[in-house]
């Protein structure tokens, strides 16, 4: 849980930051744009500037066709217009260096109109106003055409100031979208995380209620499957200590058996709690050899052939592969012994227990099938389930824990394998046991 609280927190960072790069980004091209306004307001000045420039350019070349002889009347006129003429290039000259678009092109024709100026200065101080007009013929077409080239340097600035501004927008738009993008992307990435997370919890809760299940069962082995018998061997060995001397030889022999079959199933009782205690906690790991299996269920038929036959029960074996398999040997010893003895306990007298083993698929299977009682289908559903008390009486009202059959599941997966049963009532019961082949 803390683990995805530290990664939505991540996740939060990473939009603050994108957040906040978009804010940078935004101000960086606003500023940008704050920039390209102020240029074309200076261009706009500029041409209105030039306008004017040219008309005083237009009105000083009238005056000096018109005059003949020094006037100073003209001759002041001539010098008002001309300053107003330099205050328009001067104040030009400084709007275009403030906003950066006096290139070299505007440099030249800047450099012809102050150039100018600097002439008709020299010529008013030290010569007349005639010497200035004879030299001054031609210089009237040198100012048209520079003023006419910063006009069309500027109307072209201004087309590429406006065609910035408009990319700039665009810009915008599309940092705005990809924003919009990875934070929604980001959203569904947090709202997938917490779903999984919430999958996990439920897998927890689902853990959870198997471990309760699996304490439940414990207790209930041990307030009632482990009393009962412990009172069986308790109360008849106290009736014998007491009165031993005046049981007749044959009730006492009878009390001395249901001690043995207390005695017996406590053991079988506890030897499978700590087998399945083992599992539960991880104590009990396969120890993998590779072994016949027809040595393992050769071994088990020898040791619970005595059952069987207390019963009259035909235990017949039969395998038609000699593979070997990869398993815990002491695991499957268990597995068997538990099939084989359910199959015996549950199978009448004179019935019939048929092992069989073949290799089917790189498989090894061994079926189990015996004519007994059968399970029926509501029980045969939660045959191997923790939380479902499954604990039938024998033919011979022998018992059982409930616990063996789930142990026997929990080994043969433990052992890479698996285990099925097929059953009908009165009909008999079938346990087929499948092994990977590792031969």
């Amino acid at each position: 849980m803390r683990r995805i609280y530290v990664k939505i927190w991540i996740l939060i960072f990473v939009v603050a930051t994108i957040l906040v790069l978009n804010t940078l980004l935004n101000r960086q091209i606003i500023k940008e744009n704050e920039s390209i306004f102020n240029k074309k307001n200076a261009i706009n000045l500029v041409l209105s500037h030039l306008v004017d420039l040219n008309y005083l350019t237009i009105v000083i070349d009238d005056l000096q066709d018109n005059i003949t002889e020094e006037n100073d009347e003209v001759k002041n006129k001539i010098i008002s217009l001309k300053n107003e003429e330099f205050d328009l290039i001067e104040k030009n000259h400084t709007l275009l260096i403030e906003n950066g678009l006096n290139d070299s092109e505007i440099k030249h024709s800047i450099t012809i109109l102050e150039n100018n100026e600097i002439v008709f200065k020299n010529f008013i101080a030290q010569r007349s106003l005639i010497d200035w007009i004879d030299s001054n013929k031609h210089e009237s077409i040198h100012l048209s055409m520079a003023i006419q080239k910063i006009e069309k340097h500027l109307y072209n600035n201004r087309v590429y100031l406006m065609a910035k501004t408009e990319y700039n927008l665009q810009i915008i738009n599309y940092i705005d979208i990809a924003q919009a993008f990875i934070i929604i992307l980001i959203t569904i990435i947090i709202v997938w995380m917490l779903i999984k997370d919430n999958d996990k919890a439920n897998e927890l809760i689902l853990e959870l209620k198997q471990l309760n299940a699996t304490k439940d069962k414990f207790f209930s082995i041990i307030s009632h499957d482990l009393r009962s018998p412990f009172n069986a061997i308790l109360g008849f060995s106290e009736v014998l200590q007491k009165e031993f001397h005046t049981y007749p030889q044959e009730q006492t022999h009878q009390y001395l058996t249901y001690i043995h079959q207390a005695a017996r199933k406590t053991f079988e009782l506890l030897e499978n709690l700590l087998e399945w205690s083992s599992l539960q906690t991880g104590k009990n790991k396969p120890r993998f050899e590779l072994v016949s299996i027809d040595e393992i269920i050769n071994n088990e038929i020898d040791l619970l052939k005595t059952a069987a036959s207390q019963k009259y029960i035909e235990l017949t074996y039969e395998c038609s592969t000699q593979s070997k398999v990869l398993v815990d040997i002491n695991m499957m010893y268990t597995v068997f012994r538990n099939v084989i003895s359910n199959a015996i306990k549950f199978t009448d007298v004179n019935g019939k227990i048929s092992i069989t083993g073949f290799e089917t698929n790189n498989e090894v299977s061994i079926v189990i099938s015996d004519n007994g009682v059968g399970i029926d289908e509501s029980t045969l559903l939660n045959l191997f389930k923790i939380d479902t008390k499954i604990s039938s009486i024998g033919t011979q009202g022998e018992k059982g824990t409930g616990l063996g059959l789930l142990l026997c599941k929990e080994l043969v997966e433990k052992n890479n394998g698996r285990i099925t049963v097929e059953s009908e009532i009165s009909v008999g019961t079938t346990f087929t046991i499948i092994l990977p082949n590792k031969s």
